[in-house]
């Protein structure tokens, strides 16, 4: 081997390394606000309401955590053998069928031909100097 050349060269250079739990940076930056955004403050109420609000947000942090790991295991399941973006329509899918997203994807289960639409041009003018 030459001196210069590399030695390993990763398979695809476009694609996010999996951080943790089968999860990519962004999806574990995704999955720790979600989790920390929403159980902390419910936690924390709850525990208000016993005059615990620090107690309770401990436990929401606790839970947090939990949560992640749960979505990074699901989220492994489901893109085992599976290509790349895949999880993520899935999910996209999965919240436009309980009506929390657009329509944004083409669902419909028919044969899609090409169609080239005609649109009308003017007739060309003729000079009628040139004879």
């Amino acid at each position: 081997m030459a001196e210069r050349e590399i030695a390993y060269l990763p398979e695809c250079l476009n694609e996010e390394p999996v951080v943790v739990l089968g999860l990519t940076d962004a999806e574990l930056r995704y999955a720790a606000a979600a989790g920390f955004g929403v159980l902390v403050p419910a936690c924390a109420l709850g525990g208000a309401a016993f005059g615990q609000a620090v107690v309770g947000a401990g436990a929401g942090a606790v839970l947090a955590i939990g949560a992640v790991y749960v979505v990074g295991n699901v989220l492994r399941r489901m893109k085992r053998g599976k290509p790349a973006g895949y999880h993520a329509d899935r999910v996209r899918a999965w919240l436009e069928d309980r009506g929390l997203g657009g329509d944004s994807m083409l669902r419909a289960s028919a044969v899609w031909e090409p169609v080239r639409i005609r649109t009308a041009r003017p007739a060309a003018r003729r000079d009628d100097a040139d004879g």
